[in-house]
């Protein structure tokens, strides 16, 4: 049987780098339904085999592997079923969640909170496989890399975009260092052949444009928390520098918050009616020296007599 009617051509491009590239990090990353997970899925297995082997050389008797998710259930669902479902693979855990196979313990440890540091702690371990990567708290997802110590060890991730700006993308994604020793891949929802083209069809239209339409089905990351309004485009809306027209009138509103998020923004209105959101300063458990010095600045950019609008409670 050929490769062709295993995996699509995006996943067997992702599966000859896994065999013969030099990496440490292998990424997945893109929209929904696309294919990232069954591949990595089965880089996974192959991954326990390997480790058995090298492990063997060293005379050591059972290495340890580490498999991330946000949670247990999404583990489950994500991961461990399907392989069940698609090799009848009958997974046995112990009394602390971890099982063995092809020889490998594979201690089960989950992202979505610092919780998860605890379970592999001060172990030493031959890799991992972090599904739903971009969910992970950074400080378990970095004890993860620190913990892959042993000769060898590598790391695959999965994940669905998230906001540009977010460390899995600038510090891994986008580190093109080759001592870093990183591989990323790019998914679409067009590179999933095997889904149905009504199906595909479906999704295009039945997604909003803008940030919902670029993650879920084009697998970019593009600005989403604290967006209200679907369609916007972080690529047509925003603009790396903004020259103001002469004339245009400055402006500033304020929302105090501590526990909450509070927030200085500064706006422009030009001449012609367009209203331009030129800088946004926002922090939580600040003192009111911090906002005050905040607004100084600004009149330092601006000019003394800008107003502020702040919100009366």
């Amino acid at each position: 049987m050929g490769l062709q009617k295993l995996y699509t051509a995006k996943q067997i491009e992702v599966m000859r780098a896994a065999l013969n590239k030099d990496w440490r990090f292998i990424i997945n990353h893109g929209a929904k339904r696309s294919g990232k997970t069954v591949i990595d899925n089965d880089i996974f297995l192959m991954e326990l085999r390997r480790v058995h082997r090298m492990a063997e050389k060293e005379g050591v008797k059972t290495p340890m592997y580490i498999l991330a998710g946000y949670s247990s259930k999404s583990i489950q669902n994500n991961v461990l079923q399907e392989l069940t479902n698609k090799y009848d693979i009958d997974f046995k855990f112990d009394k602390h969640n971890s099982f063995t196979l092809f020889g490998v313990k594979v201690v089960q440890t989950f992202t979505g909170s610092i919780a998860g540091l605890g379970a592999i702690r001060g172990m030493t371990a031959y890799g991992a496989y972090i599904n739903e990567a971009s969910l992970a708290n950074r400080e378990v997802f970095e004890e993860i890399k620190d913990r892959c110590s042993a000769p060898g060890a590598r790391i695959i991730c999965d994940t669905n975009p998230d906001a540009p700006n977010h460390y899995l993308k600038t510090d891994y994604i986008d580190n093109h260092d080759p001592k870093a020793r990183i591989i990323s891949f790019h998914f679409r929802m067009d590179d999933n052949t095997f889904l149905s083209p009504k199906y595909i069809e479906a999704q295009k239209a039945g997604t909003p444009s803008g940030m919902f339409y670029d993650r879920s089905i084009l697998g970019l990351w593009v600005t989403g928390e604290g967006v209200i309004y679907s369609d916007f485009d972080e690529r047509s809306m925003v603009q790396p520098h903004i020259s103001l027209p002469n004339g245009a009138t400055v402006y500033c509103g304020v929302d105090w918050g501590y526990e909450h998020k509070g927030s200085i923004v500064v706006m422009a209105d030009d001449q012609w009616g367009n209203t331009t959101l030129l800088e946004e300063h926002t922090a939580k458990y600040k003192e009111i020296d911090y906002w005050v010095q905040v607004a100084k600045d600004i009149q330092q950019r601006y000019g003394p007599t800008v107003p502020f609008y702040a919100d009366s409670a």
